[in-house]
């Protein structure tokens, strides 16, 4: 008997361990602060953008065209992902403010129109890339998944207001167009995005045999991660504006994903063939870095072919945009060759080979920490493998540990109740901003949440949603908010005020309650509704 009492006890503790409370998470209300320290972070002067963009690749236009790339463009991307899941359009106007002035600073529009309609430059290209596909997927989500915004209204913010009417400002449109409705806006934007990705096909960087490359007019494709974005820009420009040719290429890029990387190393008289996803034996992939790159050969030292296309496995930061466009693909590509399998390998890839077992993660999708470049601890990149836990438990080998307890436990444990950003460049700027973008739509999804709003000036109609509670709370101070702090959401305000403007209608619901705290004040001839369902 005395056996018996003892297993339950253990059984207890064990199921203490594994069972964890991410209800009480404040997912949402963090990102606010990590995506709005991290968009002042880049931009120093409280603009979206910098004006350091010169014309012979110096240090600083490096910095810049990085910025834009692997810093706003994630954060662009990632208030996507958080308007699709809170529905509050705090995010488009966001997104509509950072988006101007990256197209502003195209260099064809901010040095002179005779430049290329590009932002990087030979081999970086891949950071156009990156751009490309998060606008082209903004333009995509408003046009097929949230149509009802087409005919939105723009509230005309000073922001979006053409720059002759303000010519001293920092604003961002130079193009003296009034935008009225997203839908306007969207259809702008795909002429824009349509000039570049033009410009590199016409110009020699794609190739039927290897996709992109990183230069015109050679044989030679660019690494698979660098192919990522591209890609996506193909899918969804190729959805938007029903052009074959577009989607064309994207079957390519598909059936390259499936193709077997062969090639003889005439240094070592070593032949190479395998298939550019390996497949283990518990049902998980893993890559090398280059993917359907292969080296050139030469022998004067000692061979770099075989050697060079071995040496580095694929890093779990750099894999994030392959999965993405993996993803992708899989979802919105018709007659696509990738199946629910691949995306169970993928999982299984995170769960049984990236993560360690002990709440870290191994530098390399294999489930090593070498040969990977680069060589300092990339933990935060996992935030951005949560969109997986969909194919959690979805046949007999995605088995526990699940990447959603993997990935909110990493978060709870480095992030929750944290007024700062991490230390960088663990946490890697726009990157992990996208991945806890990516938490709180997962945690919305699965958990029952509260939601708390601080200060704040409506002026625009509004829905705001809770599962459990929803609380307006522009006079409470903590570690996410401070008095007189600035407010999140656009128009900036720093009064410690939650106001709806007459003529605005707002509308709050919620399971279980609605708290108006101090501070709250609801202007009369606003349509303000509040509901329990």
């Amino acid at each position: 008997m005395k056996k018996i009492y003892l297993f339950t006890f253990l059984l207890i503790i064990v199921s203490d361990i594994i069972a964890q409370d991410y209800q009480s998470l404040r997912v949402k209300e963090e990102y606010d602060l990590f995506s709005t320290i991290m968009v002042n972070n880049y931009s120093p002067q409280n603009k979206y953008y910098t004006k350091d963009f010169d014309t012979n690749h110096t240090k600083n236009d490096i910095n810049t065209i990085t910025t834009f790339g692997e810093g706003i463009a994630r954060i662009l991307e990632s208030y996507i992902t958080m308007y699709e899941t809170t529905k509050d359009k705090a995010y488009l106007y966001k997104f509509l403010f950072q988006s101007l002035c990256i197209i502003e600073e195209r260099p064809d529009h901010s040095l002179d129109s005779t430049k290329a309609p590009r932002w990087s430059f030979d081999p970086m290209i891949y950071l156009d890339g990156i751009i490309l596909a998060t606008l082209s997927r903004f333009v995509y989500f408003i046009e097929f998944e949230e149509p009802s915004l087409i005919n939105e209204p723009i509230y005309q913010f000073d922001e979006l207001k053409a720059e002759k009417y303000f010519p001293q400002s920092n604003y961002c449109n130079k193009f003296n167009i009034v935008f009225n409705t997203f839908g306007q806006y969207t259809k702008w934007l795909t002429d824009k995005l349509i000039e570049t990705l033009d410009w590199y096909i016409n110009n020699g960087y794609w190739n039927d045999n290897c996709a992109f490359t990183k230069s015109p007019n050679i044989n030679k494709a660019a690494e698979i991660n660098m192919q990522a974005g591209f890609s996506r820009a193909l899918l969804y420009l190729g959805l938007c504006t029903n052009d074959s040719s577009y989607i064309a290429k994207a079957k390519i890029i598909d059936n390259l994903l499936q193709s077997n990387i062969q090639f003889f190393d005439y240094c070592k008289l070593k032949n190479y063939k395998a298939p550019l996803f390996i497949l283990t034996n518990d049902n998980s992939y893993w890559w090398y870095h280059l993917g359907w790159y292969t080296p050139y050969h030469y022998c004067i030292i000692r061979s770099k072919s075989l050697d060079g296309y071995t040496k580095y496995i694929e890093d779990i930061s750099h894999a994030v945009p392959v999965i993405e466009f993996l993803m992708d693909y899989y979802k919105y590509l018709p007659n696509t060759s990738l199946d629910f399998d691949d995306m169970v390998r993928l999982r299984n890839m995170f769960t049984k080979h990236i993560y360690d077992g002990k709440g870290g993660f191994y530098r390399s999708v294999m489930g090593t920490d070498n040969l990977v470049y680069p060589q300092y601890k990339l933990d935060y990149a996992a935030l951005n493998y949560i969109p997986l836990y969909i194919y959690d438990g979805a046949d007999t080998t995605a088995t526990e540990p699940n990447v959603y307890d993997i990935v909110l436990n990493f978060y709870q444990k480095y992030i929750s109740k944290n007024s700062q950003i991490p230390k960088m460049p663990y946490f890697n700027g726009g990157f992990s901003i996208k991945g806890q973008a990516e938490i709180v739509k997962a945690h919305w999804e699965k958990e029952v949440f509260n939601l708390t709003l601080y200060n704040r000036h409506i002026v625009y109609d509004q829905d705001f949603f809770a599962k459990d509670t929803l609380t307006i709370a522009p006079q409470q101070y903590d570690y996410l908010h401070i008095e007189n702090d600035k407010s999140f959401a656009d128009p900036i305000i720093t009064d410690n005020k939650f106001i709806v403007e007459s003529g605005i209608t707002v509308n709050m619901h919620a399971k279980e309650k609605i708290i108006l705290k101090s501070g709250t004040y609801i202007k009369e001839g606003s349509h303000f509704r509040a509901y329990i369902e």
